[in-house]
C-alpha cells in the first residue's frame, strides 16, 4: 500500500508539473554584502586581541551588542 502512495504522488507530481524530488533547504549563513552605491558604504576592519576585547567590555557597560556599539561609535563621529 506504501508503494502504491508513493506511485500515486510521483505520478501526480509529474502531472501537474512539479518536480519529482522535494525542494532543497535554503541555505543560513552568512548575509549576502549589498552591491552597487551600497558597496562603497561597506568598511572590511579587522580588530587585534586587545582591540576586540576592550570593545566588548565597552559595549558590554553600555548594554549594546559589539555591532550596535561600533554602529554608534562610527554615526557620532561622522555627525561631529
Amino acid at each position: 500500500q506504501l508503494m502504491e502512495q508513493l506511485d500515486y504522488n510521483l505520478l501526480y507530481r509529474w502531472f501537474v508539473g512539479l518536480t519529482l524530488t522535494p525542494p532543497k533547504a535554503k541555505k543560513v549563513g552568512r548575509p549576502r554584502l549589498p552591491k552597487g552605491d551600497a558597496k562603497g558604504r561597506i568598511v572590511p576592519v579587522r580588530f587585534n586581541a586587545e582591540d576586540l576585547k576592550r570593545i566588548t567590555i565597552t559595549a558590554k557597560a553600555s548594554k549594546m551588542t559589539i555591532s550596535e556599539w561600533i554602529r554608534c561609535i562610527l554615526n557620532a563621529a561622522i555627525n561631529a
